[in-house]
């Protein structure tokens, strides 16, 4: 038996996940000056790290290796997913054009092509970028790359005299406040978070989607915050990179 550790490194952040249980997110800038801590249950002595990375190599390996002296396994084997990878598995047909996606991206493929196909499947990742990626019949047919929400809550901070400056974790707080909706604030992450929504349902209508797959730190609040009119075909998977890693990794034992 070997324990799996699906990691997902981001922009920002890392996200770790140890046998489809514990999940664990770190800032990447923690994790370069080591002040962090893992405190993962080891089951065997047999470790897989099933990894996934939008970081160039060299970012790649130094966070990697912060990470690797928190760990106790005896035995450890990295197995690196790149997009190549990853859709040769998701679009066999159709992956050789491809090979510019990031790995994130290439994860929410993998998971829209389980779906039915006979209708688009729309996914969405809500990450540093806001990110769509619409498959049908085995074939990416359409994908988009919006600025993430803390961009664009920064930008307006930063490019502006007078707008404030509004963290993502204050947004949903903000929008749950009715008493407010006149307020700038208000107006700033209402403004993002619709202009996010409408993106997606003028998708979902024009290609007739059932349903649009979310993931990511605030897709959250694109459901909670949606029209009653699209609100039931958002499907909201926070951690589906970590979990679609998992798979890859089994696969990976069964198939080497």
């Amino acid at each position: 038996m070997q324990d799996i550790i699906a990691l997902d490194i981001g922009n920002s952040c890392c996200k770790l996940c140890l046998n489809s249980q514990v999940i664990i997110i770190l800032a990447n800038q923690d994790v370069l000056a080591s002040c962090f801590k893992l405190n993962l249950e080891q089951n065997n002595p047999y470790l897989i790290i099933s990894i996934s990375s939008v970081l160039n190599t060299e970012h790649t390996k130094q966070l990697i290796e912060k990470l690797k002296t928190k760990l106790n396994w005896q035995y450890i084997k990295f197995i690196f997913w790149n997009s190549r990878d990853i859709l040769k598995i998701a679009l066999p047909t159709h992956y050789q054009k491809l090979n510019h996606l990031g790995s994130d991206r290439a994860l929410r493929i993998y998971y829209l092509s389980k779906l039915e196909q006979d209708i688009p499947q729309i996914g969405v990742g809500c990450g540093t970028g806001f990110t769509i990626e619409i498959i049908q019949h085995g074939k990416l047919i359409e994908s988009l790359i919006l600025p993430g929400l803390k961009l664009q809550l920064t930008s307006l901070f930063q490019q502006t005299d007078k707008l404030p400056l509004i963290t993502p974790e204050a947004v949903e707080e903000i929008l749950s406040n009715k008493s407010a909706k006149l307020t700038t604030a208000y107006a700033i992450c209402s403004g993002i978070i619709h202009g996010y929504l409408g993106l997606i349902a003028q998708l979902a209508l024009h290609y007739q989607a059932k349903q649009i797959v979310c993931s990511g730190a605030y897709a959250h609040l694109l459901q909670k915050f949606a029209h009653s009119s699209i609100q039931n075909k958002i499907k909201v998977i926070t951690h589906l990179e970590l979990n679609i890693l998992q798979q890859l990794a089994d696969i990976d034992i069964i198939n080497p």
